[in-house]
């Protein structure tokens, strides 16, 4: 087996992010930095891209040392696990796996590692066991922390920040008036059946507009 350098290795599995899903996980990444410093980070998408790749890379690789992207697992034994990198020979001390696509697990668990990490199938292929969910609906963030903190238990402080950079600092001061209060809508999503209503969007900003709030849209190539 090939040894993923000296310091320990963990291994994120996804099945790709948009804009939405790459901010919503940045914590994450911090959090396992932070938890597991002397650790390389890997981030594997299935199927799917991942920001972090592109749009988000500047961030993003403030934390990942690698990205293996669609890299299309089999869950049959007979076959590669992946005919786009050689994970027979590769071993990691940690696999964490973020989604729970049964038939991805099972790929995924082809990869050898000392310590596997999933909630799929009621977290049976799981190393560690799986603390049962609470009836209250949880924030998705909140189930990734807690698959975490089975490989490194710890605090979330809140203290993650992005640093933004001076330059659009500047931009958007020219822009906006500091005596104001704003709220920002963005009414769009990534795959088009999870877009809101507009009509919707529009009582929201008549609602806080009644609260003093200046309503600021932002709109992408669609």
């Amino acid at each position: 087996l090939i040894n993923l350098e000296l310091m320990k290795s963990i291994l994120i599995f996804s099945n790709g992010e948009k804009i939405g899903d790459g901010l919503i996980k940045l914590p994450l990444l911090y959090e396992i930095k932070k938890r597991l410093p002397n650790t390389k980070i890997y981030w594997m998408t299935n199927n799917g891209t991942t920001v972090y790749s592109n749009r988000l890379k500047n961030i993003a690789f403030q934390y990942i040392d690698e990205i293996f992207e669609q890299v299309n697992l089999q869950p049959f034994f007979w076959k590669k696990i992946s005919n786009k990198y050689e994970f027979e020979n590769m071993k990691f001390d940690y696999i964490l796996d973020t989604q729970r696509v049964v038939l991805r697990t099972i790929a995924l668990k082809r990869i050898k590692s000392n310590i596997f990490i999933s909630s799929s199938a009621a977290g049976i292929f799981s190393s560690h066991k799986i603390p049962k969910r609470n009836e209250t609906r949880k924030y998705y963030l909140e189930d990734l922390f807690n698959l975490l903190d089975l490989i490194k238990p710890g605090k979330i402080e809140s203290d993650f920040k992005i640093q933004i950079p001076t330059k659009l600092i500047q931009e958007l001061d020219s822009v906006f008036n500091k005596s104001y209060k704003y709220i920002g809508y963005a009414p769009g999503a990534g795959e088009k059946d999870k877009i809101w209503n507009i009509e919707k969007f529009i009582a929201v900003a008549k609602y806080f507009e009644n609260k003093n709030y200046k309503s600021v849209f932002f709109f992408g190539p669609e």
